[in-house]
């Protein structure tokens, strides 16, 4: 009975590697039977949150926003105000949120997508040139488009009213994103109306003051690195707008339309890290727990929309195996000694990005290695590769260009012909002070270039003479 003998053999080869595989999981069950207590550093960041004063959703730009695209007859902070509701209240749970169940999830937006509007506006986010010259193409196109959206520069006139950002936090994965296309199209139309010679000269200044302040402040009370990039580029679209509006009002002087806030340098405390990396740290370590709880909302679909099932099985294998504070303790060490890092000097910010994207690197190395004790960890899925490190120079690069912007203001106004402009920006000392990036001039564009520090393919700036 040969075969009966190979059938045998094999079901006792497959029995023995059974009983080896479940051995080995009892042996991981038993290496991570308990997980770390909460590190000094970790409650001291809990004790800075639980200190934070809740901001009235009245007085809240972070709810105005949510609301931003309801109807015209509707009041953006009541519309804001429920989704607002919806999320704190979903946030008192681990569970990820139920967007089906978001109020303002079906509300269109403001803006059409495709369209004559649509081009104008696109135009003036591909480039300031683009914008120039889909704006003098069209004069009339453009009066009527500011004309038939009055009601929207009003509401975000509103918006910039406001004092405080507060969002809803930790930050969940599936939390839905305000309308940005609209604000931002609106911004457009705020500061771009100022682009007519017959708008007044003696309120371009205020109106750009307004709208930097305000970013500047979204900036400082961002608690994700979503929202504190958004608020980076909102400030660098109010200074090449400032750029272009002071181009179509040449005739008169710089002190005029510029704003007293793009004076002066910007301070060490618009730099910092800190707060927002804080906020990563507060959305990584409800991430841990919810994986840990096994939350169905967090599982993995497959193209067409349907979960899968594979990821559904791995994930129950895993969540005994991971230790979500022991997780949540290496992330805090992590964040917080890079914003030390960040946080510690402007200058020489080149050696500054070397030193934090080392200590990142060797971090995750460190948290990644596999190992028995958290082996759920190394295998989840995650990005490897440093990241946080390099969002800082974004930040720093509204330096750069609110030198570059301030002198070509300076040398347009003062009556700089084309021909000598290259050299006179040479000699600006704005320009000669810098260190923190690159200048050039692009005489057959017309343009300044400014390479800043941020990585994402060498990004330039262009800013039009």
């Amino acid at each position: 009975m040969p075969l009966a003998k190979l059938l045998k053999g094999l079901l006792i080869a497959v029995g023995l590697a059974f009983a080896a595989v479940i051995g080995i999981y009892v042996l991981l069950l038993v290496v991570n039977l308990h997980d770390e207590p909460a590190s000094g550093l970790v409650k001291s960041l809990q004790a800075e949150t639980a200190r934070e004063t809740p901001v009235a959703d009245k007085e809240n730009a972070w709810v105005y926003v949510m609301g931003f695209n309801t109807a015209r007859h509707e009041a953006p902070d009541d519309a804001g105000a429920l989704r607002a509701a919806w999320m704190r209240q979903s946030l008192r749970s681990i569970e990820a949120l139920d967007t089906d169940k978001d109020p303002g999830a079906e509300t269109p937006a403001l803006f059409p997508a495709a369209g004559p509007d649509s081009e104008l506006l696109n135009a003036c986010s591909r480039s300031d040139t683009d914008c120039l010259l889909a704006i003098n193409a069209s004069p009339a196109a453009w009066g009527e488009l500011l004309a038939k959206n009055r009601w929207i520069i009003q509401r975000y006139e509103a918006l910039l009213e406001h004092g405080a950002w507060q969002e809803a936090s930790p930050y969940d994965v599936l939390a839905p994103l305000p309308p940005l296309a609209d604000v931002f199209n609106a911004q457009k139309l705020y500061c771009l109306q100022a682009i007519s010679a017959a708008f007044p000269s003696s309120g371009i200044s205020e109106i750009f003051a307004r709208d930097a302040r305000f970013w500047m402040m979204v900036s400082l009370h961002s608690d994700t690195l979503l929202t504190r990039m958004i608020a980076t580029k909102a400030l660098e679209r109010n200074l090449r707008f400032l750029n272009l509006v002071a181009r179509s009002h040449v005739d008169i002087q710089a002190e005029t339309v510029r704003p007293g806030i793009w004076k002066m340098p910007l301070t060490p405390s618009y730099f910092s890290m800190r707060h927002v990396l804080k906020g990563e740290w507060r959305f990584a370590d409800r991430l841990s727990w919810q994986m840990k709880a096994g939350d169905e909302g967090l599982q993995l679909t497959d193209d067409w929309g349907d979960r899968d099932w594979t990821s559904y099985s791995l994930s129950f294998l895993q969540r005994p195996l991971l230790q979500p504070q022991y997780s949540s303790n290496q992330q805090a060490e992590l964040l917080m000694q890079l914003a030390n890092i960040l946080d510690a000097s402007q200058e020489n910010y080149a050696d500054v990005m070397a030193e934090a994207k080392a200590l990142e690197s060797a971090k995750l190395k460190q948290m990644y290695a596999p190992r028995l004790y958290n082996i759920a960890l190394p295998m989840a899925p995650h990005d490897r590769e440093p990241q946080f490190y390099s969002y800082g120079a974004r930040v720093l690069d509204i330096e750069g260009i609110r030198r570059g912007v301030i002198a070509i203001i300076d040398l347009r106004q003062a009556g700089t012909r084309p021909a000598n402009i290259g050299t006179a920006l040479a000699a600006h000392p704005l320009i000669t002070s810098y260190k923190n990036g690159r200048y050039h001039w692009d005489a057959e564009h017309g343009v300044l270039v400014f390479q800043g520090m941020a990585e994402d393919a060498k990004k330039t700036y262009e800013l039009v003479y």
